[in-house]
């Protein structure tokens, strides 16, 4: 419950003072950016429960002490009351220290938590998806990696890093169920699955652009060397079962009932602009790069969905029963 007398107004109070001071988050440039940034994630950092040493803040922020020296000062010109016992932190009784907390709402443990229930929760959806954007361009993941000890958080973290940077990385130890193989991957990572649930690479052993999923990933070493075929770099056209190629294979016709239809649209929703609803089944008509995908979502449900087309697929469904083992 909000206190008395709080309202939108007194909370964004901080910003207007920080304005009427010149503070460097207005009346910028684009240049001005990394900046404002920094200036962003300081406050955010000040604002929490405890002391940081100077060491501490030049780590996370990655700037040297004398700029932070000049960052503090900006702030305390903006109003804003710092404890300098031990290290640094915004005092809690302060009013714009409460409207920065009210702004940021969660801790870097919070956050963390938070990161890891929507990276766990089954299918794709837009909202989550904001939300994990958001979370990760406000709080700093290398850091809160550190609670969990080495999670994916610190392999998106340098994936971001080696995408900023324009570096090749080696993926250790990357387990793909394509070769059955568990061996490192030198590639060049270019742009992130949505809700960073892999990233896409250009892999200069066989000349192809590809996904890798960040949970197959042991390790993310970014090396020194840049990329050498960013020309090359494209996303290839991708189902809505996970599956890609330069074109699509081929054009799936199903019909299937109204559980099969419901597991569709949870598991996969991409799929569902592809439905079409009939009077007591629904049928579904969509391109796929690859059998493998939509044949593992068909052979899951066996008597719940009829492959209508085209005979190629069928064909392929049945040598995948046969395959089975009992």
């Amino acid at each position: 419950m909000q206190e008395p007398g709080y309202t939108i107004a007194r909370e964004w109070g901080v910003w207007r003072s920080l304005h009427e001071r010149k503070c460097p988050l207005y009346n910028t440039t684009m240049s001005d950016q990394p900046k404002i940034q920094r200036l962003l994630r300081l406050l955010l950092l000040l604002s929490g429960n405890r002391n940081y040493s100077l060491e501490e803040i030049a780590e996370r922020l990655e700037i040297e002490k004398r700029s932070i020296y000049r960052y503090l000062n900006t702030l305390e010109s903006a109003g804003l009351v710092l404890l300098r016992k031990n290290g640094y932190r915004l005092t809690t009784g302060n009013p714009h220290t409460k409207a920065i907390n009210k702004l940021f709402h969660f801790s870097e443990e919070e956050a963390y938590i938070l990161y890891q229930l929507l990276a766990e929760a089954k299918g794709g959806n837009t909202v989550r998806e904001k939300l994990v954007r958001k979370l990760h361009s406000l709080y700093d993941f290398k850091v809160l990696a550190s609670l969990a000890g080495k999670t994916e958080l610190e392999h998106i973290n340098a994936l971001k890093m080696a995408i900023e940077d324009q570096k090749q990385v080696t993926l250790k130890g990357y387990r793909s169920s394509n070769s059955q193989t568990i061996q490192d991957r030198r590639v060049e990572a270019f742009e992130f699955l949505p809700e960073y649930q892999g990233v896409w690479c250009f892999d200069p052993a066989n000349k192809s652009n590809k996904q890798f999923l960040i949970s197959r990933i042991t390790e993310v070493v970014i090396e020194k060397t840049g990329w050498q075929h960013a020309p090359q770099h494209s996303i290839p056209f991708t189902d809505a079962f996970g599956m890609s190629a330069e074109t699509p294979k081929a054009t799936i016709k199903l019909q299937l009932n109204l559980k099969a239809c419901n597991l569709l649209q949870e598991e996969h929703p991409q799929a569902k602009q592809y439905i079409q609803a009939g009077s007591n089944e629904y049928m579904l008509e969509i391109p796929v790069a690859d059998y493998h995908g939509v044949g593992r979502f068909v052979l899951g449900l066996p008597g719940d969905v009829q492959v209508m087309a085209p005979v190629a697929f069928k064909i392929f469904l049945e040598k995948q029963v046969k395959n089975l083992t009992w």
